[in-house]
């Protein structure tokens, strides 16, 4: 029987499930985004995106950890079983100071088979992931050329490489299982008091090693979308230099 195997995401910057820096980068710095009260800011907008000679915002780097909690659905695949499946995520972590952010807690809910080869489960069988090797540590970069376009690379810490171990009961008897590990990215986009962490092409550049396979095979796609746990309209998270 065909097994499954599936590397999960990240929940970014904290929530977020990197590719590692690519030569050349810098790194970015998580802040917040100030109304000036006195004197003029460098930053016409309240997301500290488009400067301005006299502005009414400042970006301020952080100078403590800010909690942030995140949402996301993400599609796991396995592309050598040919296995795609969906999970609900909820993450909480922290942000800041500086480029550095650590992903502390993840919960993979209501993952549904979607497809696969046969032999493999099928939308009967029960599917389960869980993060492993937590806490992640992950950092904001600004990769060479890359613009405005920060990401946030989740790296290998001291617990290990961040992965998933997955879990699919077949015929409600056998119990397939399946670890996938492997450094991966994310790119960021910074709305208001919201940043999305996508799982695009350049995450998916360098896919995730499965226990089963011995093969890089893991992918996901998606995006998770990660806010401070006590937002604030004042203090709008942000990311820069931008």
């Amino acid at each position: 029987m065909k097994r499954i195997s599936i590397i999960g995401l990240c929940f970014a910057a904290v929530l977020a499930f990197g590719l590692m820096a690519v030569s050349g980068a810098s790194a970015a710095e998580w802040g917040t985004c100030l109304k000036v009260t006195t004197g003029t800011g460098k930053f016409e907008d309240s997301l500290c995106n488009t400067l301005k000679r006299a502005g009414n915002y400042e970006f301020k780097g952080l100078t403590e950890p800010i909690a942030v909690e995140s949402l996301g659905e993400l599609t796991l695949e396995d592309m050598s079983a040919g296995t795609r499946i969906t999970c609900k995520g909820k993450d909480k972590g922290t942000v800041g100071p500086g480029a550095a952010d650590e992903i502390t807690e993840i919960a993979a809910e209501e993952c549904k088979f979607v497809s696969g080869h046969a032999g493999s489960c099928t939308e009967s069988d029960p599917v389960t992931a869980k993060a492993v090797h937590l806490p992640w540590d992950t950092e904001l970069v600004l990769p060479e050329g890359a613009g405005t376009m920060a990401r946030d690379d989740i790296k290998t810490s001291g617990a290990g490489t961040p992965g998933w171990s997955v879990e699919c009961t077949v015929l409600g008897i056998f119990k397939i299982q399946d670890t996938c590990e492997g450094e991966t990215s994310t790119l960021i986009t910074v709305l208001h008091n919201l940043i999305d962490a996508e799982f695009d092409e350049e995450a998916n550049a360098n896919p995730a090693t499965c226990s089963i396979s011995k093969e890089k095979v893991g992918l996901v796609h998606g995006v998770d979308s990660i806010h401070p746990t006590h937002p604030s309209e004042e203090h709008l998270l942000t990311v820069g230099p931008l």
